[in-house]
């Protein structure tokens, strides 16, 4: 029961049978007092009787109201800070916390190792992935996910053109399907395809569900191309030992990248493009998009600056010696089954 208001009687006997006030209670005092009477027997409600109060409690300056407000939070914060302080100091004490603690810490050791192996692009822990040239040479491959998209992959291909540079592009199945001749326009310029999974699904490497996708994609690049890609990015860089196992299976290389050139850092594009340079090296992977998944219609599937900075960002690359190559020219590998 809840009484509105502080204006209530009760009996001295039960009231320190209640253990009194509650100095530490977060709740307002009638709230707190009441709830524990209650337990005690029934709280009767008179509306027979009024009680006069003072109006001198609430009429006060505005300052001294505002130092009472800060005052009560003070105290409040105060209370709360205390109580924390005793609960960890009680959990500190207690046998069952270094127990828990010591049984606890392996499995979440555990959990973080198999977890940066699942989605980390330089993790080696379920199987080979490339992530990187050998580095011996200056040269840097591009590749562009998510694609082909109608609106920026076009500008993508004429600016590669520009500098007579070949990229690798991993393409998402539904998206062949729906671009047919736009993917056979990025294969008759050069261009390598690779596998980019069918439908792009974020949980794609947590079950068989992975495996056929990849197989979907690979058969939907081959049906209206001819080529079948050897090779295969996984959306997200997520994998699974059983994904790759898959892969492995169909002669298909799992390649990751080095550095991912994403939407957020190319907001300053001098800013963005000597952060890339900086991350940039001799057998540099870096990964672009020319879509998102299979939406293109969204905030996330705007590629304009992705458009923006490349250009510079290869002028650049060219100014310091580097020669652009296509992924299986960097890693020594098939293009194609």
């Amino acid at each position: 029961m809840l009484i509105s208001g502080a204006n209530f009687a009760f009996k001295r006997h039960v009231f320190e049978r209640i253990g009194g006030y509650h100095v530490t209670a977060f709740s307002a005092d009638q709230y707190d007092i009441s709830t524990r009477l209650s337990r005690q027997g029934k709280v009767l409600l008179d509306r027979s009787l009024i009680a006069v109060t003072s109006a001198r409690r609430v009429k006060k300056p505005f300052l001294r109201i505002l130092r009472d407000v800060f005052k009560n939070i003070a105290m409040v914060t105060g209370w709360v800070l205390q109580y924390i302080n005793q609960f960890f100091r009680h959990l500190y004490r207690s046998p069952l916390f270094f127990r828990s603690v010591k049984n606890t810490l392996p499995i979440f050791g555990l959990v973080g190792i198999l977890f940066w192996g699942y989605a980390s692009p330089s993790s080696q822990l379920f199987g080979k992935v490339y992530f990187e040239g050998e580095g011996e040479s200056k040269t840097i491959s591009l590749t562009f996910d998510d694609g082909p998209n109608p609106e920026y992959t076009p500008e993508i291909l004429a600016i590669l053109d520009k500098y007579g540079i070949k990229a690798t592009f991993f393409v998402v199945g539904k998206n062949v399907e729906t671009y047919p001749e736009l993917t056979r326009e990025i294969l008759e310029r050069g261009h390598i395809l690779g596998n980019h999974s069918y439908s792009h699904d974020a949980n794609h490497a947590l079950s068989d569900f992975g495996a056929k996708d990849m197989l979907r994609c690979a058969e939907t690049i081959c049906k209206y191309t001819g080529v079948t890609p050897c090779l295969y990015r996984p959306p997200y860089g997520k994998r699974s030992p059983w994904e790759l196992a898959a892969a492995n299976e169909m002669n298909v290389t799992t390649v990751s990248w080095g550095y991912a050139v994403e939407g957020k850092s190319l907001a300053e594009t001098d800013n963005a493009i000597s952060k890339i340079l900086d991350k940039s090296g001799p057998g540099c992977i870096l990964l672009f998009h020319d879509g998102y998944g299979i939406d293109a219609n969204s905030l996330q599937s705007d590629c304009q600056l992705t458009i923006k900075v490349l250009d510079s960002l290869i002028s650049n690359l060219l100014q310091q010696g580097y020669k652009f190559v296509t992924l299986p020219e960097l890693l020594g590998l098939d293009a194609y089954s």
